[in-house]
């Protein structure tokens, strides 16, 4: 009785490991912030004191509240983008943006360009539309470029990707940052070919070291960026709210998408983000994060030099993973014993459309306590062995 489309969702392989969270398993699988860094009771009790509950408890517009979406225009300055409120969808959560881009945008077998490896969450959006996948391997300053010069041109003839979607500050999974001339590349490609840039950016305020680097949507002058920006790397998960940018045209057939799946995204969530933007709260919460996850980042590369042997890993600038890469072993397969001796990740499998990265694993180092980044590590790296 299923449709084709529901045939072919997938279980998200995350969303499985995630039980490990709370148990006694060290989980370096899932993405979680760390709740040392959310805002003082003191602070978020301020904030919500000060709301109009008669507003934030009513129905809102599917687009988002314009409270919230001015703050963001001031954010986004902060990122070198420059925008208005008709340019912003509030979404629930950026992967609600994914998903809503991919409805507007493929039909079914349309091809799409993706970084190898690549974000879950992005994976069974183009399942459900049976997209025509190409993946481009990433080179340590981010997707080659080359090679998918190379690619545009052999198909410009049957057919450019509808869009490149793409990670590329702190990537998730591999922690990899894409250069600037890359990003500059990028847009001007897509200029030439005619095609869309899904720029996906929930880490780049996580950096710990290195020069900022301007998102990709900070070179697009021709509308060919589509943005997304999310709460819950920086500020709190438990809202589920995310924001898109992009041409008024592209804006209003997501919104009008959305109104099919949930009318709009929460509204006291959305008043509480506009007074946290308006009063430095969430600046403070991504100050804090910096300090925090800066710190656990170095424990992770240390234990990792002190304990993992045959083996390679990304030494990222910021975010929240590391990639490791191993040699003729199949990390999926080798989960099952990890667990067994207590530390969980997510095998790289999962970040590949096709199940490629069999030798690879993300690993998080956000969420565990800095003891258990090192016993985690020291775990994994007896059950490599």
């Amino acid at each position: 009785m299923f449709s084709d489309e529901a045939k072919r969702c997938q279980t998200n392989y995350i969303r499985r490991l995630l039980r490990y969270a709370h148990s006694d398993v060290i989980s370096l699988a899932g993405g979680l912030p760390n709740p040392d860094v959310f805002p003082l009771p003191e602070e978020y009790n301020a904030i919500v004191n000060k709301l109009n509950l008669k507003k934030a408890f009513q129905y809102s517009s599917t687009g988002g509240i314009n409270e919230l979406k001015e703050e963001l225009v001031n954010w986004m300055k902060t990122f070198n983008v420059d925008t208005n409120a008709d340019n912003i969808l509030i979404t629930t959560g950026s992967q609600q943006g994914l998903y809503l881009i991919s409805r507007i945008l493929l039909n079914d077998g349309d091809p799409v360009f993706l970084e190898e490896p690549t974000y879950i969450g992005m994976i069974n959006p183009l399942k459900l539309k049976d997209a025509s996948v190409t993946s481009f391997e990433l080179e340590d300053d981010g997707m080659n470029i080359d090679l998918l010069e190379e690619e545009l041109e052999r198909v410009k003839k049957l057919g450019v990707p509808k869009f490149i979607y793409v990670v590329p500050t702190f990537q998730n999974p591999s922690g990899i940052t894409m250069s600037e001339n890359k990003r500059k590349k990028l847009v001007d490609l897509a200029n030439e070919y005619d095609f869309y840039v899904i720029e996906d950016d929930p880490y780049s305020k996580l950096r710990y070291e290195g020069d900022e680097v301007k998102p990709i949507k900070a070179f697009d002058d021709n509308n060919r960026v589509i943005y997304l920006g999310t709460f819950s790397k920086i500020f709190v998960p438990g809202f589920r709210l995310g924001w898109v940018v992009a041409h008024e045209g592209i804006i209003d057939k997501l919104a009008l998408y959305k109104q099919n799946i949930d009318l709009h995204s929460t509204t006291y969530g959305q008043y509480v983000a506009a007074e946290c933007l308006k009063n430095g709260i969430i600046q403070k919460v991504v100050s804090n994060a910096i300090n925090v996850y800066g710190k656990k980042r170095d424990i992770m590369l240390k234990a990792l030099e002190d304990y993992m042997e045959n083996a390679k890993w990304t030494k990222p600038q910021g975010g929240m993973f590391i990639w490791l890469k191993l040699e003729g072993m199949d990390t999926e397969k080798l989960l099952e014993k990890a667990i067994q001796k207590g530390v969980a990740y997510v095998p790289g499998k999962a970040f590949s459309y096709y199940g490629g990265c069999e030798s690879s694993m993300r690993l998080n180092f956000s969420y565990v306590s800095d003891e258990d980044i090192v016993n985690g590590v020291k775990k994994l790296a007896e059950v490599i062995k």
